[in-house]
């Protein structure tokens, strides 16, 4: 920015008006909000507020020049100029201070869009350098007067100084053990519980030792404190606990005073008052007489209200001399602190339930006055508690106010009142809440009062909260390496802990009365547009929300929001606008929360159009559901818009202006399913860091020139062509990548030096990757592949890597290297046409997903298959895939090292010539337990290579089961169109049973294609088995159309089976007449078997609880009919 302010002769101007801007910022700073209201001090914190934001509205217009000069090719650097980080930190930053402070001009929406704009570049903005030179020179000495009449009131430097350290917040409020409440509404349940867990609390705790640390979580008001108090003097405690303590941390909002509460908890103990602490400094004394006091004894101490932990291990050293089984509760509102401290399920309290907070409601409004003797009071009031979502404190508070006056009247007003705005105590709701904003940095301060210009229930996304953030300049600019957005996150995390948004189905709420808080915190700059048509937005406004279910004619009419047609004339708005104090070009944000609603409510045309050109200092505009790109009207205009959302619309295109928006960060086309491709220009937009779209939509894969996008963040696909502006170079400098990238078309690169350029292994924020050669028909030389895949080599930080379509003979050097992908999680690999042997993959040390298809030349896995390095060889692999491997003949195993100490899951699927499979050194997996994995009975559908590791065989071959001898603890196991596995499986039995090892099998589900293993002595040991599936019957099996009378017999002896299965049986005609003499059989399935006609003669066992049939099916008919009495005690009849 430096530099380019000076080729354009304006140097000296920026210099000047920024040193003014960051001066004015740190006084700002210093100063707060402490001097809001001080009539002395008001109007000259107003004015410095004024010229700031002007300030950062010239500068940051001025960065848009640049940008537009980079765009048409005068200058290459892309980067944030520090003058613009200054300016947009300076100017946002005070958005959140400024309050009744600044005045809006003109109408915000215009007659008529604009004819669509073949040449862009024809409407662009230009640089007049003079009104631009004599706008910083007002603006500086506007600054420069402003901060000399602040300074000569107040002494600059003792403010700044202030704003070096963190401002404490002032917490008067002080608790103790005593119950405040005479009675405790609506948490038996929670009470009985703990109580619960705290009696039979007796051994030590794995973190503290001799207590463990119970934490009561929840926002200011929820009652915390009181359930505490219930807890502490309970009975039931009392007798349980030896000695008992209480302390108060409500006034240590940075750190915990170790000393005044040690003081506290040892006078809370001593009930003869024989400690004279008063007079004692030094805290090892302190501690050493606590010592005394609970050594050996079983306690309870209550630990209220904890804003921090630091120092909490010196607060509870002496803690450690207790008798094991001592707890300590501690309240807090920081679900963070809850989760470091506590070693307890936490107990996170919300509003009560609807009755009991009525009765705690109807206590503090009537105190003791009957309802009968006021029924409109009771509607009204059950109205007012509707709003207060359950929070004890809220209803205590309103319930005093309503009790001043029992008429409809007052009731009335505070109905229809804000809560924030009727007067309250220090202890009341309002203050208790401010309390825990004020404990938030100024920056996360700002982000959650942003949010009032959000109606009340509004359900917000997390890319909503953290890029409107980022566009409004809220977010701290941290040193090092972390982007706005991991910063945003942060602000977002640390605002959740505290309960100031709750997460719901995906999205994120804010509570109704903390929404009442941002309202009070933001001062009047962000406005929520009403149903009451006469009043006006206030001046102060920066950021105005316009709902769908009040956008009525006549109220955009009046605030000159929309133009209706061109027959309404300039001098209607002009009568309109001096009726009322909107004033666009001050907007920061503008959201309409649907536009299409508007014009469908007031049956409207769609020639309605935005009126771009009056509202040009927007930061954030929202227009959800518009119906045609033209509608955003002369959209260049927003030279300062950073975040665009055009979600759900219907439009086909966007007007070709869009890519004259330079600082343009976020666009937001999801749902906008008509929309098939984006401006031809739109990598213009060099700021755009991020594109929201549907999944699939790949709008940016194919754009020209992608390259000069260098901030974006998301690109999901990119495909390669020849032609200038669309080869793999074009990714050299995006650097900001994150996230998952597919490469499409690798035919298309010429040679390794311009896989090279795209500088993939510098691009250190991916975390997946694809590579894919999509034209297998292409003549590529396999050299010129090797030579490819050889330069692309990924980031060293890739978790996932898929690699696709690849004809190379040789595999590239950093997937065998045992450092460059040291962090891969997941490897694909498909459809790879010129390897013959598997490539060495043993030595990735956190690969645990390993998925081979297609390699259809391999005929080999070697020793080379498990890594050139001398230590375990897939040391974390869980889950291992071959498919569709034609010519693979040979897997060699090895008895020098270890293999697949951590294997789960291994599927081998349709490699018809594979006849045999290594037996794996398992003999220390049964005498070493650091490789014994734990009992496992989740879902797992493969072959197995070490203990109870379930697994599927879909081969005709039974050659390859030596491995069989290693499944002592098999839970599941899956065997279909494997004839010979039963013989096999037979022979395990028999081997286990001559060594007397102790052999028992543990099977508790199987799946079978056969019924052949029912006649072999393996059916008599399977004493687990709970579940039997018979599916599939076919290659063999496909002719059984009855179970034999030895087979039937065999299913007697599966004496804990449970569920029976019969799934795709298409010959199966009968099912087994002894099925009555399955006692602890309870559920039925037969499904997709259409020759089943009836049940058998002799019925269902009693114990039979389920039955799973297809509807319509004869058996289903039979069943509904004739033998509806053979299902009489059957509790549940299900259809597939």
């Amino acid at each position: 920015m430096e530099e380019w302010a000076a080729k354009s002769c304006l140097g000296e101007d920026v210099k000047t008006l920024t040193n003014y801007l960051q001066t004015s910022q740190a006084m700002l700073d210093a100063l707060g909000d402490r001097l809001i209201g001080n009539d002395r001090f008001s109007p000259l914190l107003l004015e410095l507020k004024l010229a700031s934001y002007e300030a950062d509205d010239v500068l940051d217009e001025l960065d848009y020049y640049r940008l537009k000069d980079m765009v048409e090719g005068n200058t290459v650097q892309p980067e944030l100029s520090i003058v613009r980080r200054v300016t947009c930190r300076a100017g946002d930053l005070l958005s959140s201070q400024l309050s009744r402070a600044l005045r809006f001009i003109d109408k915000l929406f215009l007659q008529n869009a604009n004819e669509p704009v073949t040449d862009v570049f024809s409407v662009s903005k230009t640089l007049d350098k003079d009104s631009v030179s004599g706008r910083m020179k007002a603006v500086s000495s506007r600054l420069k007067k402003a901060m000399k009449s602040v300074d000569s009131v107040i002494q600059l430097q003792r403010f700044i100084a202030c704003a070096q350290r963190p401002m404490e917040a002032v917490n008067t409020r002080e608790t103790s053990s005593l119950l405040t409440e005479p009675k405790v509404f609506g948490r038996d349940k929670e009470r009985e519980t703990i109580i619960k867990s705290l009696l039979i609390s007796k051994g030590k705790d794995e973190k503290y030792g001799n207590f463990s640390v119970l934490p009561i979580v929840g926002i200011g008001g929820v009652g915390k404190t009181t359930l505490a108090q219930s807890l502490y003097n309970d009975p039931r405690i009392v007798r349980s606990f030896m000695v008992r303590a209480w302390a108060c941390a409500s006034d240590a909002l940075n750190t915990l005073d170790v000393r005044k509460l040690t003081i506290d908890i040892t006078l809370s103990l001593d009930e003869e008052g024989s400690f004279n602490l008063a007079m004692v400094n030094e805290l090892d004394k302190i501690q050493k007489l606590l010592i005394k006091k609970i050594s050996g004894k079983k306690f309870l101490f209550v630990l209220d209200d904890v804003w921090v932990i630091s120092r909490w291990e010196l607060l509870i050293a002496p803690l450690a001399s207790c008798m094991a089984g001592s707890i300590v509760i501690v309240t807090t509102r920081d679900y963070n602190i809850a989760k470091t401290l506590g070693t307890m399920p936490t107990v996170t309290l919300t509003g009560l339930e609807t009755n009991f907070f009525w009765d705690f409601f109807v206590q503090n409004a009537f105190m003791g006055q009957s309802l009968e003797d006021h029924p409109t009071l009771v509607s009204i009031g059950q109205e007012i508690a509707a709003r207060l979502h359950g929070i004890p404190l809220a209803a205590k508070t309103v319930g005093r106010l309503l009790n001043k006056k029992l008429d409809e009247e007052h009731w009335f007003s505070i109905l229809n009142s804000d809560l924030w705005k009727l007067r309250q105590a220090p202890d009341d709701i309002m203050p208790v809440l401010m309390l825990s904003y004020q404990n938030f940095s100024v920056h996360v301060q700002r982000c959650f009062s942003y949010c009032s210009v959000f109606p009340k229930d509004h359900l917000f996304t997390k890319q909503e909260l953290l890029y409107t953030w980022i566009a409004q300049g809220f977010i701290e600019i941290r040193p090092g390496d972390q982007s706005p957005e991991h910063v945003a996150q942060d602000y977002l995390n640390e605002l959740l802990s505290s309960s100031f948004f709750q997460p719901k189905d995906g999205y994120y709420l804010i509570h109704d009365l903390l929404h009442d808080l941002a309202i009070s915190v933001s001062k009047d700059e962000c406005h929520v547009m009403n149903n009451d048509f006469y009043i006006n937005i206030p001046s102060s406004v920066r950021h105005l929300c316009v709902p769908y279910s009040i956008q009525t004619k006549e109220k955009c009419r009046y605030y000159s929001l929309m133009q209706f047609g061109p027959q309404e004339s300039e001098c209607q708005f002009e009568q309109t606008l001096h009726n009322n104090q909107l004033e666009a070009d001050k907007l920061r944000t503008l959201i309409f929360m649907d536009f299409s609603a508007f014009l469908r409510n007031n049956n409207e045309s769609e020639n309605v159009t935005l009126n771009c050109s009056s509202f040009t200092n927007t930061r954030v505009l929202t227009s959800p559901y518009t119906r045609k790109g033209d509608q955003l009207g002369a959209v260049h205009n927003l030279v300062h818009l950073r975040y665009l959302d055009l979600s759900f619309s219907s439009f086909e295109k966007l007007p070709e202006s869009i890519c004259l928006l330079y600082h343009l960060q976020t666009l937001n086309v999801y749902q906008c399913r008509n929309l098939l491709s984006l401006p031809k220009g739109i990598a213009n937009l060099i700021r755009l860091r991020h594109l929201i779209a549907d999944e699939g939509r790949h709008y940016l894969g194919r754009i020209p020139e992608i390259g000069k996008m260098t901030c974006l963040q998301e690109l999901d696909a990119f495909y390669i062509q020849r032609d200038l502006g669309h080869k793999i170079t074009e990714l050299k400098e995006m650097q900001e990548l994150r996230g998952s990238l597919r490469v499409h078309n690798l035919e298309n690169i010429d040679n390794g030096e311009e896989a090279c350029q795209a500088k993939l292994k510098e691009k250190k924020y991916l975390t997946e990757l694809r590579f894919s050669w999509d034209d297998h028909l292409s003549s590529t030389p396999p050299d010129v592949s090797v030579d490819v895949l050889e330069s692309a080599c990924p980031p060293p930080f890739i978790q996932q890597l898929d690699i696709i379509g690849y004809n190379g003979t040789r595999c590239p050097t950093w997937l065998s290297d045992n450092l460059s992908l040291s962090c891969l999680k997941s490897l694909y690999l498909r459809d790879w046409l010129g390897l013959e042997s598997l490539p060495p993959l043993g030595h990735l040390p956190h690969l645990t997903k390993l998925e081979l298809i297609s390699l259809s030349f391999v005929r080999k896995a070697g020793s080379d298959f498990y890594g050139f390095s001398q230590g375990i060889s897939f040391p974390r692999l869980k889950e291992l895939l071959f498919e569709s491997m034609p010519n693979w003949c040979e897997w060699e195993g090895t008895m020098r090292r270890q293999i697949f100490p951590c294997l789960e899951n291994l599927t081998i699927r349709y490699c018809p010539k594979l006849k045999h499979i290594p037996v794996f050194q398992l003999q220390d997996y049964e005498s070493n337990q650091l490789f014994r994995p734990p009992n496992r009975s989740d879902q797992i559908q493969h072959f197995p290579t070490r203990p109870h590791l379930p697994f599927n065989l879909h081969s005709q071959t039974h050659a390859f089961l030596p491995p069989l001898r290693a499944l002592t603890n098999l839970k599941k196991l899956i065997v279909m169109r494997s004839p010979g596995f039963a013989p096999a499986w037979n022979k395990l039995l028999e081997d286990g049973q001559r060594r007397q090892s102790g052999f028992t099998l543990l099977l508790k589900e199987l799946h079978m294609s056969s019924t052949t293993f029912l006649t072999l002595p393996i059916c008599q040991n399977l004493p687990s088995l709970t579940h039997l599936t018979f599916s599939d019957m076919e290659d063999g099996a496909h002719d059984v159309t009855a179970f034999t009378d030895d087979q039937e017999r065999a299913l007697m002896h599966l004496t804990s089976l449970q569920t029976l299965v019969f799934k795709n049986c298409p010959n199966l005609q009968f099912l087994p007449e002894m099925l009555y003499r399955m006692s602890k059989l309870k559920e039925l399935h037969v499904v997709q078997c259409g020759r089943i006609r009836s049940l058998p003669d002799t019925g269902l066992p009693p114990s039979v609880e389920v039955l799973v049939i297809d509807r319509n099916s004869r058996l289903d008919t039979q069943c509904q009919g004739a033998e509806q009495h053979k299902i009489a005690h059957v509790r549940e009849v299900k259809y597939s």
